[in-house]
């Protein structure tokens, strides 16, 4: 009878008899590199006792900042279970980001501390994927997001070309790792001009699916308003710190890909947003016509939102949604 072949990518065997070894080493390097990632100085401290082998390294250099690197391995359990923490102070986000993009336009930039815990077995993608767990923590500081798409797709329907490029003082954020998603538990961003809230999930695949709530300030609002109708004339604003929220915005599709669910939707929330809040930002007090007039044009605007001509299919309706909502805009804010 032939002899059965030995299955592939199985749990590491351990050693016979490692439970018996004992070892410590001390390695220093001056620089120690991963594909564009480098630790500098890097200097590992490494025991072996009772089938077990920890791996610390603290005080690493590491993009402008430091690493404290612990790392734990169970060397007699087959698939070798381990345990990882990792704490970043000080770190460069946008040396990280042009290490991992370096070629490209998108980047996140500010100074950043981090918080890594992960828990699992085995290495290949399938171990991987069933096996690790890991919490991790950010938060960053006085910083930029520039260019990165899901952003992106947001500021082209909401015409608020900011969104591509923003200044931020706050961006923390937490998220949890288990059957290979990534789950965005809570991701805020602050800025001057909005707060972005992001809850959400991502796959190994780069799969997303997201829930985005905008909160817009009087100048973000002014902004949108002279996107779509430059000529209109806004008074100052008599409120600052006043906030407009928005309801979440559901984005699907992939990283590199994302899509907006719903943009007809997500237009009439702006424009539901503005129309509540019109009186706020006009240069002059309305006139009862003018008031009258207005509210018309938000009724109709409402009806074009509830469905408008039954015979018209949805791209239809989208398109004309934004039609009307640009006109609204127009008469609401112009002398």
């Amino acid at each position: 009878k032939k002899a059965e072949e030995p299955k592939k990518g199985g749990p590491a065997e351990p050693a016979k008899g490692i439970e018996k070894w004992q070892a410590e080493a001390t390695l220093d390097f001056k620089e120690l590199c991963y594909g564009n990632y480098v630790l500098s100085p890097c200097k590992l401290f490494v025991e072996l006792m009772n089938g077990v082998a920890t791996l610390k390294g603290p005080n690493l250099g590491f993009a402008e900042g430091t690493l404290d690197l612990k790392s734990v391995c169970d060397l007699k359990i087959p698939g070798y279970d381990y345990t990882l923490s990792l704490l970043g102070t000080n770190i460069s986000c946008m040396a990280v980001s042009k290490a991992a993009m370096p070629k490209g336009d998108t980047y996140i930039s500010g100074t950043a501390g981090l918080n890594l815990q992960a828990q699992g077995r085995g290495t290949d993608s399938e171990a991987i994927k069933k096996d690790l767990t890991a919490q991790f923590k950010m938060d960053v500081r006085d910083g930029e997001l520039k260019n990165i798409k899901i952003l992106n797709a947001l500021a082209n329907v909401l015409h608020y070309s900011r969104l591509s490029d923003l200044p931020f003082r706050d961006f923390d954020m937490s998220a949890s790792l288990t059957n290979g998603v990534l789950a965005i538990d809570e991701s805020e961003v602050t800025s001057a001009v909005v707060g972005v809230r992001i809850e959400g999930t991502i796959d190994m695949d780069k799969n997303i699916d997201m829930a985005i709530s905008l909160t817009l300030t009087a100048q973000a609002v002014k902004e949108i308003v002279l996107s779509m109708a430059p000529k209109s004339v806004l008074k100052d604003d008599d409120e600052p710190g006043k906030t407009y929220p928005l309801p979440p915005i559901v984005v699907t599709g992939t990283l590199e890909n994302p899509q907006i669910l719903g943009p007809e939707n997500v237009f009439k929330s702006l424009t539901k947003t503005l129309g509540d809040h019109w009186e706020m930002f006009l240069d002059v007090v309305p006139t009862d016509k003018v008031k009258e007039n207005v509210q018309k044009g938000i009724e109709k605007l409402g009806g074009v939102i509830q469905g408008g001509d039954k015979n018209s299919d949805a791209s239809q309706k989208a398109d004309q949604l934004i039609k009307e909502g640009k006109n609204l805009l127009k008469g609401l804010f112009k002398k």
